[in-house]
C-alpha cells in the first residue's frame, strides 16, 4: 500500500541523516550512497531515482514525497486517536499524560 511504501521512504529518509553502515563512523568508515528505483507492477513504469541518498542529503521523487507524506498522515492520525481515546496507557506513552 501507498502507506507502506511511504514507511520505507520515511526510513530511508531519516538513514539519510547518518548515512553509515557498520561501525566506526566518527573515522569515516562506512559512509554510503544509496540510489532506489522502483517498478510498478501494474503499469510497467520504472521511477529512477526513486530515492537517491549523497553525501548525507535525500532526494525524494514525487511517488516517493507521496508515499512518505500518506504515512506521515497515518502517523498523525494514530497519534490523534490516542490522544482523543483519553486511554491513561495511550497518553503514557506519548508522553501526554
Amino acid at each position: 500500500s501507498e502507506v507502506e511504501l511511504g514507511c520505507l521512504v520515511s526510513a530511508l529518509h531519516l538513514w539519510s541523516t547518518a548515512p553509515h553502515i557498520g561501525g566506526q563512523s566518527a573515522r569515516g568508515y562506512g559512509l554510503a550512497d544509496l540510489e532506489y528505483e522502483i517498478f510498478d507492477c501494474e503499469t510497467g513504469e520504472v521511477v529512477s531515482p526513486f530515492i537517491r541518498v549523497s553525501d548525507g542529503v535525500s532526494l525524494l521523487a514525487a511517488p516517493a514525497q507521496e508515499a512518505k507524506q500518506a504515512y506521515d498522515q497515518h502517523l498523525r492520525s494514530l497519534y490523534d486517536a490516542a490522544l482523543e481515546s483519553g486511554r491513561k496507557d495511550a497518553l503514557a506513552l506519548l508522553g501526554a499524560d
